[in-house]
């Protein structure tokens, strides 16, 4: 398996080295267990390939799954990655992959945990816009750890304080309601005071009581992508009500685990275009097989979350604000709706209600 740890040649036109008029950056929960891995993982790459994303952030990747995103004649001729061998991601971990040509230097964070999550960052270079950005991923603290989560949040805004950054990633707690496995309906255990946001739209509330506050208290640098472009839109990126392979008879589990959170500073290089849930179909052709955990007939996703991909327009170094003309702050939602990306990808928006999907046409090359 030959990983690229430097900047390489073109060798596809996805690899254009041309100034992308759009930075796609995707975000996605791989789902560390073995069933059908290898489909899996490559599904992941040939959603990646559709939209053309210059920029992926996986997690769970587990050195099995790391050797199949490897050796993708697509994928190693067109990204460099964070990790150079399958040790770099035992026992499972984060892996970033950046589009050659953006020139990242990549390193890695230690965070406070007993799962050994940590941090991993790209310093990379945007075509026309003075000085580096970071990207950054992270797979916060599973389970009933709110206050380990709240230390490597602590820990990654040290890291990121003052600088052009996008972090990504599945933080493990919801923006509507803690988890539980009493839920059985859409508003049991969402606060009053969000579903009446929900209902009535405006401003959301400034606090809720939930985890998802520490993201105001600990990064009120960064803006919660989601909320800025679609408001309260339920954004579900784990949901056993839509995806089959994780749905179980009495269970009941939909959360938006996973985030685009951008800092104020890269106003000046990165102007919000959309944010779109992916992977909510099965995947095509090939059906489950059966093991103790699926059954024949359970249909194959490309994971047990659903992912999140971003779309940016690169200023080029003008000065335009996050939220197309006026400053954002954090949770308010500037529109409902992202804004239209044009005929120009080859490929349209279509919505599900508070999910989207991407419908293709011919794969786009990078621009």
């Amino acid at each position: 398996v030959r990983i690229l740890v430097g900047p390489v040649q073109k060798t596809m036109a996805n690899s254009s080295a041309r100034a992308p008029a759009r930075l796609r950056v995707l975000t996605w929960n791989l789902w560390f267990s073995e069933f059908r891995m290898e489909q899996r993982a490559l599904a992941a790459l040939r959603h990646a390939q559709l939209v053309d994303a210059h920029i992926i952030a996986f997690q769970e990747v587990t050195p099995r799954c790391f050797e199949y995103l490897a050796s993708d004649p697509w994928f190693n001729s067109t990204f460099t990655l964070s990790a150079k061998s399958p040790r770099d991601v035992s026992p499972y971990g984060c892996l970033l992959a950046v589009q050659s040509h953006l020139a990242a230097a990549f390193s890695c964070e230690p965070l406070p945990t007993r799962m050994e999550r940590q941090l991993v960052r790209a310093d990379l270079t945007l075509p026309d816009v003075k000085g580096h950005v970071q990207v950054a991923t992270v797979h916060l603290e599973s389970l009933s750890n709110r206050q380990t989560r709240e230390q490597q949040l602590a820990n990654i805004a040290g890291v990121l304080e003052g600088q052009p950054s996008i972090l990504v990633g599945d933080f493990n707690f919801c923006s509507r309601r803690e988890w539980s496995r009493r839920y059985r309906r859409d508003s049991d255990g969402v606060p009053s005071a969000l579903l009446r946001w929900e209902k009535r739209g405006g401003s959301p509330p400034a606090t809720t009581g939930l985890e998802n506050d520490s993201l105001n208290t600990l990064l009120p640098d960064h803006i919660d992508l989601w909320l800025a472009l679609r408001g309260a839109e339920h954004g579900f990126t784990f949901d056993t009500a839509t995806n089959e392979m994780i749905s179980q008879e009495g269970r009941y589990e939909r959360m938006r685990y996973d985030r685009v959170l951008v800092s104020r500073q890269m106003e000046v290089h990165l102007r919000p275009a959309a944010i779109e849930i992916v992977g909510v179909d099965p995947l095509p052709a090939e059906r489950g097989v059966a093991s103790s955990a699926q059954s024949a007939a359970t249909p194959v996703y490309v994971s047990d979350h659903f992912g999140l991909l971003a779309t940016f327009i690169i200023l080029g170094g003008q000065s335009e604000s996050l939220s197309a003309g006026r400053p954002l702050s954090v949770g308010r939602p500037a529109a409902r709706q992202p804004q239209p990306l044009g005929d120009d990808h080859g490929w349209t928006t279509v919505t599900r209600g508070s999910r989207s999907r991407r419908s293709g046409k011919d794969l786009p090359s990078s621009s």
